[in-house]
């Protein structure tokens, strides 16, 4: 009896099987149909666009493919450029996983296959970044990264731009900031990597004489190397991250300044698109609608790292006097490149945490809160706490710490504070929002404004900490214009790409898939936010619906 049952399930299994196959034959076969008839249609226009796709992460092809396939349908020249293991050291790297250098290679095949076999399964033709260097080349890259040292990337200038900074982030994020680690052979590794797909780039655009780049993330040594030559070579450029909201996206446009990547937040809407107008109360509404979802709902957010649990005022007693004003400092996930292209007054986050901690110190004014990044959870845990805790051992009073982990809902912090400081945190937007005065130290998209402070030197930032008692409430004429700009970054620019669905999966990661069901969508004169995409991109325009 027992043997039949097994027997049944095992035939009951295989059928499952066979069925699942059999439909994803039949959707892939679909897909190829819709496919191959916008990458058979006319080359008409003379643009040339280069999809720079490496990285190792076929889920992001989800998102470029349809882009790639839509320009195909309007007449364009499309390449893909995807990774061939040419080099190892990226961004799928951690030292914390403990793999040694010298095995690196090994786990390259795998990836390559799960890139290939995506475009292969959407017919989208592909080269590889090592299709553009012969072994001379390669061989003298190698030589020149063996010859690099960590002290020589603050100065590393490759055809005029900063390519020591993109690799030396590379590093820093692979270490995860803690660079007592770092060892020769990684150095090396992720040098030759920069070297190899800056000049894989530039002989790629030559070859395709391509007019166009996009590429996801735009940092690192396997996008940011590649997209410094597009730009050396006044392509235009555009790149892509992902919104607050699942399934959305922010799109800009790259620029050169004084050798490095510079992202464009330019927010004004293009006047040839449809404009249904809005009153300022309608966008206050859901500027503040979507304050209250995202510390409420985090599950319909990116970020899930998002303290729920609400905290009441008793909850932030140990943290602050309520006989004095109360300023935060938000800090950052220091050693991530996400955002470290803008300009800072501060050689880095560090260093401007520990200056504004020095300043706190002499200041009792006022109460400090240093509310660490709530991500260091789940990558270097302790990592700034032990920044702070070697240069300061003992803090006075009238600062407080509150740590990533705990109770203390960040909502509720941003509620009861008088103001707060960051470098190009998020924090400050939503700080601004509920009418706070925010201090930066450095250029962010909402930054430069009648409503934020913005001292252009170190001495003007650390000359305004020490009167920072003398700091007011925003207006009510400085919030309603925070209202209406948070109103086109949230809302406006964040992009819903309409052609993925995206899920929260079990481990609370996000992930997506194609939805097949509107490839349709992708036709020309089809009114999607894949045409505004397009259309945004090939013409230099900002990225807003």
């Amino acid at each position: 009896m027992k043997s039949m049952k097994s027997s049944y399930a095992s035939t009951l299994r295989l059928i499952k099987k066979l069925v699942l196959k059999l439909k994803n034959a039949v959707i892939y076969a679909y897909v190829k149909h819709f496919s191959l008839l916008f990458l058979n249609n006319k080359i008409k226009n003379r643009e040339k666009v280069v999809f720079w796709m490496a990285g190792g992460m076929p889920g992001l092809y989800d998102i470029e493919a349809p882009i790639l396939l839509a320009l195909r349908a309007r007449g364009y020249e499309v390449h893909s450029v995807i990774c061939d293991g040419v080099y190892t050291a990226c961004m799928l790297r951690e030292e914390k996983d403990n793999v040694p250098v010298s095995v690196w290679k090994d786990r390259c095949h795998a990836c390559q296959e799960a890139c290939r076999k995506k475009l292969d399964r959407l017919s989208i033709q592909h080269t590889s970044i090592g299709d553009y260097l012969v072994k001379t080349d390669l061989d003298e890259l190698r030589v020149e990264s063996n010859r690099i040292t960590w002290s020589d990337l603050d100065v590393l200038e490759i055809d005029g731009v900063n390519l020591g900074k993109v690799i030396k982030e590379s590093i820093s994020r692979y270490y995860q900031g803690d660079l007592s680690k770092i060892e020769n052979s990684v150095v090396s590794e992720y040098v030759f990597s920069g070297l190899v797909g800056h000049a894989s780039a530039k002989n790629a655009i030559k070859k395709l004489s391509a007019t166009h780049w996009f590429t996801s993330h735009g940092v690192y040594v396997d996008w940011g190397g590649p997209l410094l030559a597009a730009l050396r070579l006044n392509l235009i450029s555009a790149s892509w991250y992902s919104s607050y909201r699942l399934g959305q996206h922010y799109y800009y446009h790259a620029s050169l300044k004084g050798g490095d990547i510079m992202f464009d937040y330019n927010s004004k809407k293009d006047p040839n698109y449809p404009n249904t107008p809005v009153s300022h109360q309608e966008k206050s509404n859901r500027v503040l609608h979507y304050f209250e979802e995202r510390y409420s709902s985090p599950s319909a957010f990116q970020d899930i790292n998002l303290i729920n649990e609400p905290t009441t005022e008793d909850g932030l007693s140990n943290y602050k006097n309520f006989g004095k004003k109360t300023w935060c400092i938000f800090t950052h996930v220091n050693w991530d490149a996400g955002a470290s292209f803008n300009h800072m007054i501060f050689n880095d986050f560090d260093e401007w945490l520990l200056e504004t901690i020095r300043v706190a110190i002499r200041n009792n004014s006022v109460n400090w809160i240093i509310k660490i990044h709530p991500h260091e959870e789940n990558y270097n845990p302790n990592y700034t706490l032990n920044l702070i805790k070697e240069s300061f051992p003992i803090l006075p009073s009238h600062i407080s710490i509150i740590n990533h982990g705990s109770k203390v809902s960040t909502r509720h912090v941003l509620e009861v504070i008088d103001g707060c400081l960051t470098v190009l945190g998020t924090s400050g937007l939503e700080a601004l929002i509920l009418g706070k005065p925010v201090i930066l130290a450095g250029e962010v998209h909402y930054s430069n404004s009648d409503y934020t402070y913005n001292p252009p030197s170190r001495e003007e930032y650390i000359a305004l900490l020490e009167k920072i008692n003398e700091i007011h409430p925003l207006t009510d004429n400085q919030v309603r214009k925070v209202h209406d700009y948070a109103y086109s970054f949230l809302f406006e620019k964040s992009i819903e790409h309409q052609l993925i669905t995206a899920y929260r999966t079990a481990d609370g990661g996000v992930s997506w898939h194609l939805n097949f069901n509107r490839l349709h969508w992708l036709r020309p004169n089809f009114p999607s936010n894949i045409k505004i995409i397009c259309e945004s991109f090939i013409y230099n325009k900002p990225f807003i619906v």
